[in-house]
This record gives C-alpha cells, sequence and structure tokens, in this order.
C-alpha cells in the first residue's frame, strides 16, 4: 500500500551539513528556462512565473542577451528529473546547464518596483547569504554542528520533543538551510506544537514544503485532526497538490473514500506528471471500484522515474486483468449453462 513519502530528520546528510552546500566543487547545475534579447522581455516573463518557480529563478547577463535559469542542483539525476516536470508544465525548449558558482555574484535581481539592477552591483542568492553569514566563522559553525548532530541522535532514539528543541538552537546559531526548517517543520508535526509550526510558517517562503513535512509528521504520529486542520488552513496558498495528497491519505485513514478521492484528484489535477500523484488517484479509483478508469491511470505510471510506482502499478494492472479474465470466464460459463437448460 502506498504511503506518502515523509521528510525526516533521519534522512539529514551531517556530512553535506558540515561542509555545507558550496563545498562539493566549483560548479553546480541549473535550468535554463527563457532566454531573450533586452532586459524588459526577461523582467515580464519572471513576473508571470508561479510563485513557487519565481522564487527559484536566477538571471544572467550574457552581452545583449539575457537567461533564467532554475534552481541549484550539484545532483544532475535529480536535476533532469526537474527538468522533466518543468517541461510538462509548458517550458518545452528548457535545457540543463553547468555553471561556475564563481558566477553567481553576477546574477540579477528583479524588483517588483524599478527596473532591472546596475550590472556592477554584486547581488547573491539567499543560499549564498547563508553560507556566508552562517558558517564562515570557525566558532558559529562548530556550536550549529554540534546542534545539528545532537538533534539528529535525538531524533535516532525517540526524542522527538529534544530533537526539535536542538533543531531550534542549530537554526537560531546558523543552519538557515531549507532542509534543517522542514526537519524543524516535520518535528512540529510529530509532537504537535501547532504554535511553533504556525510562527515558523508565517516568516517562510517556501510554505508548501513546511506544509508537507509538518503534514507528513503529524501524519507519522497519528494527529490526523491537527494535521488536517493545519493542511486545510492553508491548502489556498499551495499550488502544487502536496498538500491535496496529504489530505487524501488523511482521508483515507479516516475511512472517508469519497473525500480521499475528492483530494487524490485534486493532487493529481494540479500536477499530472508526479507519479505519487497519479498512483494515488489511480488507487482511490480502485478503491471505489472503478476498476476502468483505475487501469487507465495506473498505466500512466509506468513512464515513472521511480520505480516503487512502477512496481506498484504493474502488479495491480496484472491483479486488474486476471480479474477482468476470470469474471468474464465465470459470466461464459453462466450464460453457457443457461443456454443449456
Amino acid at each position: 500500500m502506498f504511503s506518502a513519502l515523509v521528510l525526516c530528520a533521519a534522512e539529514v546528510d551531517r556530512k553535506s551539513e558540515k561542509r555545507g552546500p558550496f563545498s562539493n566543487s566549483g560548479y553546480f547545475y541549473t535550468i535554463q528556462i527563457f532566454s531573450a534579447k533586452g532586459p524588459e522581455s526577461t523582467k515580464r516573463f519572471v513576473s508571470k512565473l508561479p510563485a513557487g518557480m519565481k522564487e527559484n529563478v536566477m538571471v544572467f547577463q550574457s552581452g545583449k542577451y539575457y537567461a533564467v535559469r532554475y534552481g541549484y542542483e550539484h545532483n544532475l539525476t535529480r536535476l533532469k528529473k526537474i527538468l522533466y516536470k518543468i517541461k510538462e508544465r509548458g517550458y518545452k525548449d528548457s535545457f540543463l546547464v553547468k555553471m561556475k558558482k564563481s558566477r553567481l555574484k553576477e546574477m540579477i535581481k528583479f524588483f517588483e518596483k524599478g527596473s532591472v539592477v546596475e550590472k556592477k552591483k554584486i547581488v547573491k542568492t539567499r543560499i549564498t547569504k547563508n553560507i556566508q553569514k552562517n558558517f564562515n566563522k570557525p566558532k558559529n559553525r562548530k556550536k550549529t554542528i554540534f546542534f545539528l548532530n545532537r538533534a539528529h541522535d535525538f531524533y535516532r532514539k525517540g526524542a522527538f520533543g529534544k530533537s526539535l528543541e536542538f533543531y531550534l538552537k542549530a537554526y537560531n546559531s546558523g543552519a538557515k538551510e531549507e532542509k534543517t526548517l522542514a526537519n524543524i517543520a516535520f518535528l512540529c508535526g510529530k509532537t504537535s506544537n501547532d504554535k511553533l509550526f504556525e510562527k515558523l510558517l508565517f516568516n517562510s517562503k517556501d510554505k508548501e514544503r513546511l506544509l508537507y513535512a509538518y503534514g507528513a509528521g503529524a501524519i507519522e504520529s497519528g494527529f490526523l485532526e491537527n494535521a488536517k486542520k493545519i493542511l486545510i488552513k492553508y491548502r489556498h496558498t499551495t499550488y502544487s497538490g502536496f498538500c491535496d495528497l496529504l489530505l487524501g491519505l488523511i482521508s483515507e485513514k479516516e475511512k472517508d473514500l469519497p473525500k480521499a478521492l475528492y483530494f487524490y484528484k485534486a493532487a493529481y489535477k494540479k500536477d499530472i506528471s508526479n507519479p505519487f500523484f497519479i498512483y494515488s488517484y489511480a488507487r482511490a479509483l480502485d478503491m471505489a471500484g472503478d476498476l476502468e478508469k483505475a487501469l487507465k491511470i495506473y498505466k500512466k505510471c509506468l513512464s515513472s522515474a521511480d520505480n516503487r510506482v512502477v512496481e506498484y502499478a504493474q502488479l495491480r494492472i496484472q491483479q486488474i486483468y486476471l480479474y477482468k479474465m476470470n469474471r468474464n470466464r465465470l459470466n461464459s460459463n453462466t450464460r453457457s449453462n443457461d443456454a443449456k437448460r
């Protein structure tokens, strides 16, 4: 049975936290989604991007041309999956680009008011600021790593309250990466600390990720009412369908299959390329008895990059075909017996 993937503290890569994300090499990978001659058309393009994408784009100038690039990754395989989703969203001409990290200082930022920042002005990404502010001082870095290690150890022991306490200390001492925030949100869900989570959410630009982490933690600990209340309250602030996925899972656990089908379908409609949304919707249709439609949706899972989804879908497709074959054989025998009478 499919269950929601959770972003949890146990999955923290402590080595990467010690080094910081800028220490792997002098290069990173990104996705170019647009280029144009002149700043105004580029500015218009950026302004029309969905909120979740707009926060993660970078603009670079090369001669008279401006390039809009999305994302920052060292893992090329992971970025290829993101590229596939971006193309599914309609940006068909997007492609992968390898860049030197030193070029981040050339990034151009568009503001709500005014024109493009002058080329000579250095505008750094949020990630760059966090790394420089929080990891350049040896004492601060040593203290932060100690807090992160303690948080990780307490999580492994099942002491989620203490783990949350040390993640907060790590965050306040400089570990302000998205992974740390997601772990705090996850632990808020596991410990039913809704007030702290809402405060965290209010100050965050990546609300969708934090809502998903919180909901996954709350569901894992059995706080279904808490999760449902928070997810429904902030569902309107999301766009990608992950809140709907969790609300569908909650409804399924509460044995409310019509509502589960409603939320799984809503998640699927928001992103028809997401393998987990596809599989969840197919399962909901399957449980509702609509085998023909479920079979059609299950088949869409077979092109997924996630092997687990492919395996689950293949197994269920085989079972449905076997069920239909046996049913047809039974009906045929029944008709034959009736004819003999």
